[in-house]
């Protein structure tokens, strides 16, 4: 058995773009076979939505996660809020917003995304902020139901032609429950401790 392997997260930079936007098509193929329509195309365009993730990853909101020397997911996280969907007075509240988070398939199924979420609470508490915010595909029921148990409160649903209309909120105060599920793979280190940041990029 392998040394315990370490989870950390280190700031995306340009060379990881082209990573991001495989690791939202692999996300894509396996939501459409759970009957979601969510990423079956992009949003508006390819080309900007490429764009927009390029100008996250040069404000440096955007994260990759890694386990050992694997890729094992990538979000972003910032404190833009888009007026379309939250009212003057959400948006003076401090608050940070999580978007794009990808586990890879390789990894799903073992809590990561859930200790992303409390990674990304740490920091707006660390920060002064008082919610973790998302907005979520309107149709992708599944995912909303997946942010309700991880203490995410349902804010409302906009249905527009913006297709993430579902707002959900988090205290930060609150964490999700349990640990990183390693009983069948030893390698990796528990959430208990805290991860890592990787200052190199």
């Amino acid at each position: 058995m392998s040394r315990a392997e370490p989870i950390a997260f280190r700031h995306a930079t340009a060379r990881d773009l082209k990573t991001i936007l495989q690791l939202r098509d692999e996300a894509a193929r396996w939501i459409a076979a759970t009957g979601s329509d969510q990423w079956q195309s992009a949003w508006p365009t390819p080309d900007q939505q490429a764009e927009r993730i390029a100008g996250s990853i040069a404000a440096r909101e955007t994260w990759m996660l890694n386990i050992g020397d694997n890729i094992a997911g990538t979000f972003a996280l910032d404190d833009h809020a888009d007026p379309a969907l939250w009212t003057p007075a959400e948006r003076a509240e401090p608050a940070f917003y999580a978007h794009r988070l990808i586990i890879t398939r390789a990894y799903a199924g073992k809590g990561l995304g859930a200790f992303v979420l409390d990674w990304c609470s740490n920091r707006a508490a660390e920060s002064g902020r008082k919610w973790v915010r998302v907005d979520v595909w309107t149709s992708n029921y599944r995912l909303q139901k997946y942010y309700l148990d991880q203490h995410f409160s349902h804010v409302r649903t906009i249905h527009s032609e913006y297709p993430s209309g579902a707002l959900f909120q988090r205290p930060v105060a609150v964490r999700s429950s349990g640990p990183i599920d390693i009983s069948r793979d030893r390698r990796w280190r528990s959430n208990r401790a805290a991860p890592a940041i990787d200052h190199r990029s």
